[in-house]
């Protein structure tokens, strides 16, 4: 974790802590040691930034009895399915989309912007347990979050 300090009259971003190693420590889990840090720099934080995904793909927070993607009518899914016809004119074997580990961003990210950018999946196999990690953290950080500028993508 880092905290960086802007200082409005010079216009300039500090980097001003490092915190490497955010470890347990006897029955302190290391998501509590993180929390008490966060915490430690409240009184004038003002963002929180996550390098992680911060929902979960669509069908793994769907409730709705699922027929499975290829009738599903929920509108993410239909986005997704429009994505992948319009990648298959182009690409005829552009391999099928999964809803349950991606999300419309990563679709949206790797098809449209026109750069070779791959995105990890939010339960892709590095990143499922950060995924789980962040929607754990911003539970307990709901408090905090309410007071910042702070935005769910």
């Amino acid at each position: 974790m880092t905290v960086l300090d802007y200082y409005e009259t010079q216009k300039k971003l500090f980097l001003t802590h490092i915190y490497e190693h955010i470890q347990q420590e006897g029955d302190i889990s290391s998501d509590q040691a993180l929390f008490e840090t966060i915490n430690d720099h409240t009184e004038n934080l003002e963002y929180l930034c996550l390098d992680a995904p911060l929902k979960f793909p669509i069908c793994v927070r769907c409730q709705l009895r699922c027929p499975g993607y290829e009738l599903c009518k929920v509108k993410e899914i239909q986005w997704m399915w429009k994505q992948h016809k319009k990648r298959k004119e182009t690409k005829p074997r552009a391999r099928l989309f999964t809803p349950y580990t991606q999300r419309p961003s990563e679709i949206y990210i790797a098809n449209e912007t026109g750069e070779n950018v791959n995105p990890m999946e939010a339960l892709g196999a590095n990143i499922a347990p950060l995924t789980a990690r962040a929607s754990f953290l911003l539970r307990r950080l709901s408090k905090i979050l309410k007071l910042l500028k702070f935005t769910r993508c």
